[in-house]
């Protein structure tokens, strides 16, 4: 009998030290976070820094933005293995990617205009002008909306650049994300507040208050996750009401973050770090160093399988 329970006790103990998620398995990420991988997404040095990162279903988009004209670019990279597929010449100050399910929309915030590139093959379909301090953009299923520094987000309809709709917001918008009915607005340098923006009509849902200069979004299916550069914290908001459900601190700074599913990835961009924090409850699941010297992460995407930060300079990581 007692040969027996310890044959138990040590079956279960190793049982339990070699189980695995079998998802994470089938997807090769048994692993807590990938810290060694990153990439050149500029190979040909422009001159500019890595921004902002987008997923098209097979491949990683990322801008380089300057405020020099060679400096600004966009790269496209296969997903699978990091090899970059093209570099596109992009307009002053290009960032806040977007991807409508066939094109790739770039906010010029140095050119005041927008610009539509075909996913496929990356060629230039459009720039639209007139869109004065354009800094981020989001889709929402049928139309794209533009978050303006100034204090505005438009929407426009993607198939020719038509402003559909003007909604004036306060402070100076950074990131727009969509929740499946409005559109939530991080409101910048000088806020402590994000605003709710109802797609049909345009409507102002409300101003709800988080921490100070709230400059990244992210939505988790019921919550609106927000970054807060000015109080290094990350703020889950109830995206039916606009309650703050929690602040959490991130050692090293809070900028991008990505939702995986499970976790919201944060990017800490002086410490050189990732914070992976759960979702359900906030608490932190790990906190990953990135490899690459000077890395500061800072934008993210998600491509169903690991998750992309923008890194300084002119390379991205994959975790």
């Amino acid at each position: 009998m007692k040969t027996s329970r310890a044959f138990l006790i040590s079956f279960l103990l190793t049982a339990a030290a070699v189980a695995q998620n079998p998802n994470q398995i089938a997807l090769l990420r048994w692993y807590p976070a990938n810290t060694t991988t990153t990439f050149n997404a500029f190979p040909t040095p422009r001159g500019g820094v890595t921004g902002s990162v987008a997923f098209d279903g097979q491949n990683i988009w990322v801008a380089s933005f300057s405020t020099s004209i060679t400096g600004n670019n966009i790269s496209k990279l296969r997903a699978s293995d990091g090899a970059v597929l093209g570099t596109y010449s992009a307009r002053s100050g290009a960032g806040g990617l977007t991807f409508d399910g066939a094109n790739i929309w770039v906010a010029n915030n140095g050119n005041q205009s927008i610009t539509k590139l075909r996913a496929m093959d990356g060629v230039e379909l459009a720039t639209y002008k007139g869109f004065n301090g354009a800094i981020a953009t989001a889709f929402d299923g049928s139309s794209i909306w533009v978050a303006l520094y100034g204090g505005a987000i438009w929407k426009v309809n993607p198939a020719d650049g038509t402003v559909l709709q003007k909604v004036n917001t306060k402070g100076n918008p950074s990131a727009i994300a969509f929740d499946g009915a409005n559109m939530w607005v991080a409101l910048g340098n000088s806020s402590y507040q994000v605003a709710k923006v109802r797609v049909s009509d345009g409507a102002l849902v409300g101003d709800y208050t988080v921490g100070f200069q709230p400059e990244f979004l992210v939505f988790d299916g019921g919550n609106m996750w927000v970054s807060c550069v000015g109080t290094g914290a990350v703020y889950k908001v109830r995206a039916s009401d606009g309650s703050v459900l929690g602040s959490y601190q991130m050692a090293g700074g809070a900028l991008g973050m990505v939702f995986d599913g499970t976790y919201i990835w944060v990017g800490n961009g002086t410490a050189g770090t990732v914070t992976k924090v759960l979702a359900s409850d906030g608490s932190t699941s790990g906190i990953y160093a990135v490899t690459l010297a000077g890395a500061a992460p800072g934008a993210g995407a998600f491509d169903g399988a690991n998750v992309w930060f923008s890194l300084q300079g002119n390379y991205v990581a994959k975790m």
